[in-house]
């Protein structure tokens, strides 16, 4: 990730001349850099800015994936997206209902997974998996029986 997206992420509006890659370790003072009304922040400042705003952008990609999978775990029913077949469970018919729930259930899994590995990384107890990993290693719906 570049410099200046690095600052898009931090919401500081600022021109960047020489943009390069962004590291923990790089010199932001060795940057050519305008920032409104010379408002720069320490070398400091701008690293743990950086580390969060990267964070939650990492975050925000992880709960993308995690979405698409639901979506497209909702479509193997003919299902719109995720949303429209949790819809269901309060249906007439009782096999889509019996799906709605069954996805809900599911649904509700899944995002109690993905919160319990941000908390063990937010915490250093692991690292962050391989977003393919981590999708990979969601529970696994029981669709019920059609």
């Amino acid at each position: 990730m570049k410099v200046s997206d690095v600052l898009v992420q931090m919401s500081i509006e600022a021109v960047v001349r020489g943009d390069i890659e962004y590291s923990a370790d790089l010199d932001i003072a060795s940057l050519n850099i305008d920032y409104p009304n010379n408002d720069a922040p320490t070398n400091e400042q701008f690293h743990v800015a950086a580390n969060s705003a990267l964070k939650q952008n990492k975050i925000r990609e992880y709960s993308r994936a995690l979405q698409n999978h639901i979506d497209n775990v909702a479509r193997e029913k003919n299902y719109e997206n995720g949303f429209t077949c949790a819809t269901y469970i309060n249906s007439s018919n009782p096999q889509w209902q019996a799906e709605a729930q069954a996805f809900v259930t599911w649904r509700d899994l899944c995002w109690e997974y993905a919160l319990d590995i941000y908390e063990q990384v937010e915490n250093g107890l692991i690292q962050p998996p391989a977003l393919e990993d981590f999708i990979a290693n969601l529970p696994l719906i029981d669709w019920p029986p059609s």
